[in-house]
């Protein structure tokens, strides 16, 4: 069964926030997925199930229209001027057809900022690979949605059964809108929120309440809470790798993929859960490339997605996660014992109280003039060493416009890190993606080999 999708129209902070920051180009956080099918879809149902996609899924025939900050956060509008085929492209695969070479593609089109008068996605479909295969490359804005919403927008796109009904070509739908200007938008926007205040304003009044009550308990809760923030937020200097200092706009894409049962019983027989594994074997990789270039940081600092969805009801689209920021241990040989080490880190930034003040840390940086927030998102960004996410996938085989996805691959953006690491799931496999910043780490088949023990040395603990 589909899933309800909400679609609000006013972007939330967090989301507001991070489309803000991308006046510094280090920050865009675009999303990319290239799927691998075993030949070319028929273009006319790809084309009819997309144009219905996009009448389903609102943000896809949707662009930002940005208002004065005092009034609104960004605010979703339908583009009156809305093209499919704009989206939707066909190119010849380059070079020698190769996945290779298809992936060299997708970098370079994710490392392009999107045209911001349309939506913000783009599908590019790689015809004549060799053997016959093609791909998709899919190339998605992080304010349209998160990994988890991004799933339910596959079942959408994807079909679970090959059969292949080729419909009619639909035709093309002209909208009767017209533009509406950044400052009406803004004031339609402030009036919706106005009337959720007494909520908002519901809320502050019990915290207040409860104070007067429990002022002794409300008052420790509250230095807990600050020295959390502090924790959380504290900004660093330089990031911890000697070697990983550069930084630039640049991609390449990588992959590495493994079983992904023998990966959770890993786990499993150290007591831990998937995320622990892939992050075991991630860490295992960095300390390998970091004794190949003859340092011995003690440790790394990563920044991980920490998901807030939970399961019923409908879900909201945007980004509904958290991002904790900590250290990882370098230099624990034993990968039973690094998995351990870090499903504790994990939980202890799981159960951070300053983790919930997300949305209003957001807010109040959405409120600061000019582009001082980006300059300070850059200078932070920079200090991470890297991103990791682990994002469970479909487990049944899926098709295209009558193509079977041989395999799926999820590119993160590095925001300003070193390297994006991110595992998505496909049919029992355990897909890796590295998006590494060549100024960060110009030996990349170096990194991606260090990264393949790393997961070899995890796998051999089930």
């Amino acid at each position: 069964m589909t899933q309800e999708i909400q679609f609000p129209s006013t972007m939330g902070d967090a989301d507001a926030l991070m489309w803000r920051v991308e006046e510094d180009p280090l920050l865009r956080s675009t999303a990319a997925a290239v799927t691998l099918l075993d030949h070319a879809p028929e273009k006319t149902a790809l084309r009819t199930r997309l144009a219905r996609a996009t009448r389903e899924i609102p943000r896809l025939r949707q662009h930002v229209v940005s208002p004065p900050s005092f009034l609104s956060n960004p605010v979703w509008s339908e583009d009156p001027y809305f093209d499919l085929d704009y989206h939707l492209r066909y190119v010849r695969a380059p070079r020698d057809g190769s996945f290779r070479s298809v992936l060299d593609l997708a970098a370079s089109l994710a490392m392009q900022g999107f045209d911001r008068s349309r939506p913000l996605w783009e599908f590019v479909v790689v015809e004549d690979m060799a053997g016959g295969r093609a791909a998709l490359i899919q190339k998605l804005h992080h304010a349209v949605t998160d990994g988890m919403a991004g799933l339910l927008l596959m079942q959408r796109l994807y079909e679970t059964e090959p059969d292949l009904v080729v419909p009619e070509r639909p035709p093309v739908e002209v909208s009767d809108r017209r533009p509406s200007g950044a400052l009406r938008v803004g004031a339609e926007a402030f009036v919706r929120n106005l009337v959720r205040q007494p909520e908002v304003a519901r809320r502050r009044a019990a915290r207040l309440f409860g104070f007067a009550l429990r002022p002794y308990s409300s008052t420790r809760r509250a230095v807990v809470d600050i020295a959390s923030i502090a924790r959380v937020y504290a900004p660093a200097l330089r990031p911890l790798s000697p070697i990983m200092r550069e930084r630039s706009t640049r991609y390449r894409f990588d992959t590495l993929s493994v079983p992904l049962e023998p990966l959770k019983s890993a786990a499993r027989a150290a007591g831990c859960k998937l995320n622990d594994a892939f992050l075991a074997a991630v860490v295992g990789g960095w300390r390998r490339y970091h004794e190949r270039h003859r340092v011995d940081p003690e440790s790394l600092r990563v920044t991980m997605p920490i998901n807030l969805r939970t399961g019923g009801g409908p879900t909201v689209a945007g980004n509904r996660f958290t991002v904790a920021r900590f250290r990882v241990p370098l230099r624990e040989p034993d990968p039973r014992r690094r998995m351990r080490a870090i499903r504790e880190l994990v939980a202890a930034q799981r159960s951070e109280p300053g983790l919930g003040y997300a949305e209003d840390v957001a807010a109040l940086l959405n409120r600061v003039p000019g582009g001082w927030t980006a300059e300070l998102f850059a200078f932070l960004a920079k200090t991470n060493d890297f991103v990791a996410s682990c994002v469970p996938g479909p487990a049944e085989p899926l098709y295209v416009a009558g193509a079977r996805v041989a395999s799926l691959f999820a590119f993160g953006p590095p925001a300003g890190a070193a390297a994006n690491l991110t595992l998505f799931s496909y049919l029992g496999r355990a897909n890796i993606t590295i998006n590494a910043d060549p100024a960060a780490i110009p030996d990349h088949e170096a990194l991606v080999g260090c990264m393949s023990e790393g997961f070899d040395e995890v796998l051999k603990v089930a």
